[in-house]
């Protein structure tokens, strides 16, 4: 998903902003974030969305398939989300990069694992980073201990589940939480039972490869930390607070905010942050 040119067009701006989005990864749930930021800065820089593998399908009618989880799991694992990225950055452009959740995680195993991208990248904004121990967090520990174990159950009970009826449950409940009915799409696509499972599949991988900070990671934050913006939320139970005041003992010229928006910002509040962002962008740092 795109805002201005995108990989096959030529654009005369040589910058360029990609996000990638957190666990689930469908697009439409960014659409607005993304548009806002667009809205809000330069025309002539492209806005470049990039989901994660398998959380979105094609049209009924398209002439492609999703490869099946069961036995392309490589396909869409947290290497193949690095390496999908990597494939699709421009050479000859500055990057302006926006991680969201696990997306957070997967720029900063880029900076680690891509050493030459570093000098392409202007500025790197880590909105709510789960960045180490996922499955020790309040959310984390509850997947693990209770959503994982049901997974199969949920997928079952999703894919049985009629249309005509989780339609109208879910536009009571959006309006019951003021949340706006323009994502009411992309949430019965993320519903499908073959999404929900490479969604859990992705959720577990993280659950497994996202623990401590090791040396190497914290010399690679120390290192490029003019260049990183951290966002953490308040009341976030996938980053509780002692996770962001320990990484600010441990790195104290880091650029670190706190707000009170949720994790899941793109529910509520996608035009308040795209607009922060754009204004960070635009400033070309988070202070």
């Amino acid at each position: 998903m795109s805002w201005g040119p995108w990989i096959e067009d030529s654009f005369s701006k040589k910058e360029v902003i990609i996000c990638i989005p957190g666990n689930p990864g469908l697009p439409g749930f960014y659409a607005e974030f993304m548009k806002t930021i667009h809205k809000n800065i330069n025309p002539n820089i492209p806005v470049w969305l990039i989901g994660q593998a398998g959380h979105d399908e094609p049209p009924e009618d398209s002439l492609h398939e999703i490869p099946p989880l069961k036995g392309n799991e490589d396909l869409y694992d947290l290497d193949a989300q690095l390496e999908f990225i990597h494939m699709f950055v421009p050479s000859d452009v500055k990057i302006h990069l926006i991680g969201h959740s696990i997306g957070a995680w997967m720029i900063i195993e880029m900076l680690k694992k891509e050493p030459s991208l570093r000098h392409k990248i202007q500025h790197s904004y880590l909105l709510f980073p789960t960045i180490e121990r996922m499955a020790a967090s309040p959310n984390g520990s509850f997947f693990t201990k209770v959503t994982q174990r049901l997974a199969p159950v949920i997928i079952a009970l999703f894919n049985e589940f009629p249309r005509f009826i989780l339609s109208p449950l879910l536009s009571l409940f959006f309006w019951m939480k003021s949340i706006p009915s323009s994502i009411l799409d992309t949430t019965l696509m993320f519903a499908r039972g073959t999404i929900l499972k490479k969604v859990f599949f992705l959720a577990g991988e993280e659950m497994k490869r996202v623990v401590e900070l090791d040396s190497e990671t914290l010399e690679i934050l120390r290192s490029n930390h003019r260049n990183l913006t951290f966002l953490y939320g308040d009341r976030d139970l996938w980053t509780p607070s002692k996770y962001w005041e320990e990484l600010e003992e441990k790195i104290p010229e880091i650029d670190l905010i706190v707000t009170h928006f949720e994790h899941a910002f793109i529910l509520k509040s996608s035009v308040e942050m795209g607009k922060l962002l754009a204004e960070w962008i635009e400033r070309g740092t988070g202070y």
